[in-house]
């Protein structure tokens, strides 16, 4: 769950997860705004989203707004603390049995679903295999799942058994050291058997049953979703009676709302930032978290064959100057990319060396690919989400590359749905997006974008040692090579260059002093159950 922002396109969580933002927003107790729009005793939490929730089935969401929104109301057996790391849930212990390369998870005795049924483990088998069914799965369920025994099309057979109604085994084809952090990615959540649909998404509000603190009251397609407050839960009870999670897709009217109380925690763009910091009532509850994402530029030689030569890749990229990107358009929100795999989870792998700002080598290239000062190279289109957040980026990379390399380059804004589909496809030439990941782990970034078996790398690379280093790596235990063995992976792939690095995101908010308890992580907002109104 992530959980990921985007300046342009949709977002991927965790596996991510693209271009989208999750937000809050809350009205505040300090300056003269807040006595207008609230009652000093109401407990409501009113949190604006920028995007649509786009699905009210755990199993398809992908995206950061859905997911934060969901896992108020559904959970896994496993959650992401707010470093990274793997904490008990549904499943209040487990162990690795090395005999028959499985793992036994015991389950929450006191957990319960909204309707007051006890999670059992035929609830875990149920929630799991309808993740794997083709009529409901989302994207990184294939990824994350195909280590099980059985997994493969057609297997009559699957390695999840129920040992007792609170036992569930998981059979594995071979160790893998990640398998668990990758059971708490929000479509693994754990839906009661007999209430919710096994070949098709949960489509109302009265499907809804999640064992999470909150139920689901209403909802009103693509304008808000209502929760309130689970009184039995059995983990930890939310202090906020309700939570009203309002869709406000313009910037400036969130920002408003926030300003005169009508909302409690809202995203701030970069092109607001200055404004923020300069305004004396907004500038204290301003809250910049950084974000385990890597947003980069996409490249897909499918659709333009010249894109196929590593050099013209290579040119492209030290054409393009970072420092500006991030300094004059993104105001020193983002930090520059200088590899893939965000400072957040790096950890002992060496940050590889900062791709140069060099136009006069990027022309060099450029005329040792065939194309000397941009002669003959074919119009590149770059493009982006089309709701105008994208295109000071998108316009600044074009200009880079007509200004510093002779090409032919412009930007081509589409709606979202057009622009998934045509990805999906491999017909984007040039693609800005992102990845926020899941858990903290090189595993949950590398395989899947660069692996040439991942549904999630759309740029269509393969490279038969990369693909040989993954594998190694998946069966080496942690602390043993692993992070030598990751970072000759981002090396090669930084090399052959399918994609270009462009920025770490950071978020901001603008956080009300009216309640206490939010979480920040690099992984987004978790759990809302910590959540109190302040006195």
């Amino acid at each position: 769950m992530r959980r990921r922002t985007r300046a342009t396109s949709p977002l991927h969580r965790g596996a991510g997860l693209l271009a989208c933002f999750l937000i809050f927003v809350i009205g505040c107790s300090k300056g003269n705004y807040s006595k207008t729009a609230y009652s000093p005793t109401a407990s409501e939490f009113r949190w604006g989203v920028r995007s649509p929730i786009s699905t009210l089935d755990p199993v398809a969401a992908s995206d950061d707004v859905t997911t934060g929104v969901l896992q108020q109301v559904y959970q896994g057996l496993v959650q992401i603390d707010e470093k990274g790391y793997v904490e008990p849930l549904l499943a209040s212990s487990w162990g690795w049995n090395a005999k028959d390369c499985s793992y036994r998870l015991r389950l929450e005795e006191r957990a319960k679903f909204s309707d007051g049924h006890p999670v059992t483990a035929e609830d875990v088998r149920f929630s799991l295999l309808r993740a794997l069914n083709p009529a409901n799965r989302g994207g990184l369920v294939q990824t994350y799942l195909s280590d099980i025994v059985g997994f493969e099309p057609g297997s009559k057979t699957i390695g999840i058994d129920v040992l007792d109604p609170n036992t569930i085994r998981i059979r594995l084809k071979e160790p893998q050291s990640s398998f668990l952090s990758r059971l708490a990615y929000p479509a693994m959540a754990i839906v009661e058997k007999g209430v919710a649909p096994a070949a098709r998404n949960i489509a109302s509000v009265k499907e809804m049953i999640g064992s999470g603190p909150f139920v689901a009251s209403s909802y009103a397609e693509g304008q808000q979703l209502v929760l309130l407050a689970k009184s039995h839960y059995w983990y930890a009870p939310a202090s906020v009676d309700k939570v009203t999670v309002k869709v406000i897709q313009d910037d400036n009217t969130r920002r408003d709302l926030f300003k005169t109380g009508g909302l409690d925690l809202t995203v701030i763009k970069p092109a607001d930032l200055a404004d923020v910091r300069s305004d004396t009532e907004l500038q204290s509850h301003l809250k910049i978290t950084p974000r385990a994402g890597f947003n980069y530029l996409q490249l897909n030689d499918t659709s333009l064959p010249a894109l196929r030569n590593p050099l013209v890749r290579r040119a492209l990229a030290m054409a393009i100057d970072r420092d500006r990107l991030v300094k004059d358009i993104l105001l020193d929100l983002y930090r520059p990319a200088n590899g893939i795999l965000p400072p957040e989870i790096r950890g002992s792998i060496p940050t590889p060396p900062a791709i140069p700002f060099d136009p006069q080598g990027a022309r060099r290239l450029l005329a040792q690919a065939g194309y000397p000062n941009g002669r003959g190279f074919p119009t590149l289109e770059l493009c982006y989400k089309d709701n105008r957040r994208g295109e000071p980026i998108v316009d600044a990379i074009v200009t880079d590359w007509r200004t510093n390399l002779g090409i032919d380059a412009t930007g081509r804004g589409m709606d979202s749905k057009m622009l998934t589909e045509r990805n999906l496809k491999g017909e984007l030439p040039a693609f800005i997006t992102g990845w926020t990941g899941d858990y903290a782990d090189p595993d949950n970034y590398l395989p899947n974008l660069f692996s040439s078996t991942s549904s999630e790398n759309r740029s269509g690379f393969k490279d038969q040692q990369v693909d040989q280093w993954l594998a190694e790596a998946a069966r080496t235990p942690k602390h043993k090579g692993r992070e030598v063995l990751y970072g000759k992976i981002e090396a090669r792939v930084l090399e052959l260059m399918p994609v270009i690095p462009l920025y770490f995101p950071t978020e901001a908010e603008l956080v009300s002093d009216r309640f206490e308890g939010l979480k920040f992580s690099p992984y987004g907002h978790l759990s809302l159950t910590g959540l109190k109104l302040r006195r």
